[in-house]
């Protein structure tokens, strides 16, 4: 007998928008099995806790986020091996390596691309190291052929924004549908007592750009709050004045407190969408970020060359990826009053409710023109 539905993600090693993505997915399917390279419970969400994981040889490393990805030619290949020719319908959940998948040919395949595989489609921005892309160059452009062939096979792309699809038609040659990935609403709160702090919350990576974060609080010499971890984590620290707190990773209860407490946001690197940014705003909090990406589409800002709206303002945004420019936001930010509801009103339209319908329209839609029977899918309505 044929089973029905299927979820192909990366890597579940980490607490990233994707992985919350992904999360979502498991709690609108919640009895398909959830094919990964590895899965370590200690560093991701507890949803997963009760999902039918299945990982790859890799899980035996899968010590941390590092270790994984390290493993990334590994992991490519032993996506190609999961059996998933049982399945009706197959959604990945794909920033590097869920793409390799084959599953059955008449099966509905679903790939929902966060963003075509960074280090492979820009790793001068990935990789800063000249001398390590240069030497690496010859293998990033057969991983580049190889990820371009296996986006060929996705039958249908969901992706988190216009500026994504955009990137994915450059780089795949494919349409990319926008679905943009979900906020839980009802989870944050807009307090009414602010304390004395802005906020970040990031994986520690380079392409974060936290650094620039981290030297203009030192200059600005604000409390600055920093939630997450990463393989930049110590050098991270060793930049930071006395006034820059470490939080690492924290719960979901203390997440919400803070991001409702927190005087504003700060999103220092180009995202491909952003989902912390969103949190943020359902809080009621403004958001001060660099101006590209996805935020352009996500956050309302008061810069009126960029993007106005006389009626609504979430945020600010600073021009240049550079500490000064982002002192000049939070300055600017300091006298500019925002109205926390109004904020958290602009955000209802990336509520969890509204994807959960949208991804099951989608899949009744695309099922249709594939005279596939899905109507077992409306026991998830």
């Amino acid at each position: 007998m044929r089973k029905r539905i299927a979820i192909v993600h990366d890597a579940l090693v980490n607490m990233g928008g994707a992985e919350r993505v992904v999360g979502i997915l498991h709690e609108l399917f919640p009895d398909a099995p959830l094919f990964t390279s590895a899965y370590n419970p200690k560093n991701t969400y507890s949803v997963f806790r009760d999902a039918d994981t299945r990982t790859t040889l890799v899980q035996k490393f899968a010590v941390n986020e590092i270790a994984v990805k390290l493993m990334m030619p590994i992991c490519i290949n032993e996506m190609k091996k999961f059996k998933l020719n049982e399945y009706d319908v197959v959604i990945s959940s794909a920033a590097w390596c869920a793409k390799n998948i084959f599953p059955r040919e008449d099966a509905l395949y679903i790939c929902y691309c966060y963003a075509p595989f960074r280090l492979l489609w820009n790793s001068e921005h990935y990789l800063k190291n000249k001398f390590l892309r240069k030497i690496m160059k010859k293998n990033l452009e057969k991983l580049r052929r190889h990820d371009f062939e296996s986006a060929q096979r996705v039958k249908y792309f969901l992706t988190s924004c216009e500026n994504t699809a955009k990137k994915i038609k450059d780089c795949y040659n494919r349409d990319a549908q926008v679905l943009y990935p979900p906020i839980d609403i009802k989870r944050f709160i807009v307090s009414n007592r602010l304390d004395n702090y802005f906020l970040t919350v990031s994986r520690m990576v380079p392409y974060k750009r936290l650094d620039i974060a981290i030297q203009a609080f030192n200059e600005l010499g604000l409390p600055f709050k920093i939630v997450g971890d990463g393989p930049q984590r110590k050098t991270l620290q060793r930049l930071a004045r006395k006034n820059i707190q470490f939080l690492g990773n924290v719960s979901d209860t203390e997440i919400v407190g803070l991001y409702s407490r927190a005087i504003a946001f700060i999103n220092t690197a180009e995202e491909d969408y952003g989902i912390v940014s969103l949190e943020a705003q359902a809080s009621g909090r403004p958001v001060i970020a660099y101006g590209a990406g996805g935020v352009l589409e996500t956050v309302v800002p008061i810069n009126k060359n960029l993007r106005g709206d006389n009626n609504i303002h979430t945020g600010i945004f600073f021009l240049e990826q550079n500490k000064d420019s982002l002192i000049e936001a939070v300055i600017k930010f300091k006298t500019t009053d925002f109205d926390s509801n109004a904020i958290r009103e602009h955000v209802a339209k990336f509520d969890i409710t509204i994807f959960k319908r949208k991804m099951i329209d989608f899949i009744r839609e695309k099922a249709a023109l594939q005279n596939l029977d899905v109507s077992w899918i409306e026991e998830y309505v």
